[in-house]
């Protein structure tokens, strides 16, 4: 396989598609309403599970058996999980309510790995 082809299957492309996967359902649950809010957490909660299966599912493509693979992995990992947290947080504050607790979620997101 072309080199061309395995960076366009590679680790940054699965997680470009769950990140614009994960902007579209927060597009959709986006109101402060108490279903929606219990929807975005529980997506909170399984955000890593779905990212992190995604970002290692790349080693089957042909000819991505690299240090530089892991090494691309580990990095669109850390951005798309942060990226697709910070969307989810905001989706779970009420409009115009200021600061919400962001912070814990994102760290929560990133650490859990």
């Amino acid at each position: 396989m072309n080199r061309q082809l395995t960076s366009l299957l590679g680790p940054e492309a699965a997680m470009t598609l769950l990140t614009a996967l994960v902007f579209l359902f927060c597009a959709r649950h986006y109101s402060s309403s108490s279903r929606d809010v219990g929807i975005l957490d529980r997506l909170m909660w399984l955000l890593p599970f779905l990212a992190v299966p995604l970002a290692y599912a790349t080693l089957l493509v042909p000819g991505a058996k690299s240090w530089w693979w892991l090494g691309r992995v580990n990095v669109a990992l850390a951005v798309a999980l942060r990226v697709c947290a910070n969307k989810v947080m905001n989706g779970l504050k009420a409009p115009g309510s200021g600061p919400s607790a962001g912070a814990f979620g994102i760290f929560s997101t990133l650490f859990k790995r």
